[in-house]
């Protein structure tokens, strides 16, 4: 199984404090949802294969909910990635209507369906990897950490760094 190549960990992933619950049980506001994901390959083909399932839990046809072009970035599960459209309730396609949280994952763990269906980017978040290489807390490459989110609440971190509690998905997704 192809995996996303890392030469290096940044010291973040390892002193910055991970997740203490899940997402769908915090009092975030979905902060991270409200953008299109990146969609590696792998991801969008395996959306496409649970067609039914994606379509029924978002009432939206699977059609609609990317964009156009491919990105052309190699550096992906499948060789490359599209982007998710935002819709009209300023979140992401693939968000839950009925309340919190991604549809996919809650497909995964419901149809016991390889987790491989939701995109690396959001199953590592708030780590994601540089252009060099490198794995890194998102917010170290620029980017913002929503202020709400679950993993910059102290009251709702994990004693456990970022890495540990991201590890399953780092297994699957990184090699190094």
């Amino acid at each position: 199984m192809k995996k996303i190549k890392i030469k290096n960990i940044s010291k973040e992933c390892f002193t910055r404090k991970g997740f203490g619950v899940k997402c769908s049980v915090s009092s975030c506001q979905d902060a991270c949802c409200r953008y299109g994901a990146d969609f590696d390959k792998e991801s969008y083909e395996k959306v496409y294969e649970n067609r039914q399932l994606v379509e029924v839990a978002t009432g939206i046809d699977l059609d609609l909910c990317f964009e156009n072009e491919w990105q052309g970035d190699k550096d992906y599960l499948g060789g490359d990635c599209i982007l998710s459209k935002v819709m009209p309730s300023g979140y992401c396609a693939f968000h839950s209507p009925n309340g919190k949280g991604c549809v996919l994952y809650q497909i995964a763990e419901k149809h016991g369906v390889s987790r491989r269906l939701i995109p690396s980017i959001c199953r590592l978040y708030p780590l994601t990897w540089s252009d060099e290489g490198e794995l890194i807390v998102y917010d170290e490459d620029g980017d913002d950490i929503e202020l709400d989110c679950v993993c910059t609440n102290p009251e709702m971190m994990s004693a456990q760094s970022l890495f540990e509690t991201q590890k399953r998905e780092i297994d699957d997704i990184i090699s190094f």
